[in-house]
């Protein structure tokens, strides 16, 4: 046998250790510094993130709902350069108003914040354009109740409009 023989059981042992030493690898490159540009599009898209969450704290609604809501904004704001300024104005004035860093300030401080600026330009541009997403998405009509339009069953007449037990309650 030669110097370079490798036995079947060695290979299979060396191989399978291998994305272990790769693994470590590629974990300590990690911890070069981030890029800040990505840092800085991480946190922005959290901001919109809880500022969904902060707009519609539906319990019934899933989180996970609000963060697809958040990211279909933030892909908007990525292309279109007046909701890009938005959502740095956004970042400044809710960091400015919370103390400096919003995202790590407690639900009181974010919601003060967001009701200093609830007139802002840029508030509202993000603000109407989730509250228009929340209310399309088939996620939240599922968690609030509702069926979606009537129209196609010929509408609300024969389907229920007058079955509101508790107008009747609500009047006594």
């Amino acid at each position: 046998m030669s110097a370079y023989w490798i036995s079947r059981r060695h290979f299979c042992g060396t191989a399978a250790t291998a994305p272990l030493v790769m693994a470590s690898f590629v974990s300590c490159s990690n911890e070069q510094p981030a890029n800040p540009a990505i840092e800085t599009a991480r946190r922005d898209q959290r901001i919109i993130e809880q500022m969904v969450e902060n707009f519609f704290p539906i319990e019934k609604v899933p989180l996970s709902t609000h963060k697809d809501i958040a990211l279909e904004i933030f892909s908007e704001m990525q292309t279109d350069p007046a909701l890009s300024a938005n959502l740095r104005e956004a970042r400044a004035s809710l960091n400015e108003a919370s103390g400096g860093d919003w995202l790590g300030a407690d639900l009181e401080t974010k919601l003060a914040a967001m009701k200093v600026h609830e007139n802002a330009p840029w508030f509202n541009a993000i603000k109407f354009r989730a509250q228009g997403k929340f209310f399309e998405n088939a996620a939240v009509w599922e968690a609030v109740g509702y069926e979606g339009a009537s129209i196609s069953e010929g509408g609300y007449i024969n389907r229920g409009f007058d079955d509101i037990s508790w107008l009747e309650e609500a009047s006594k």
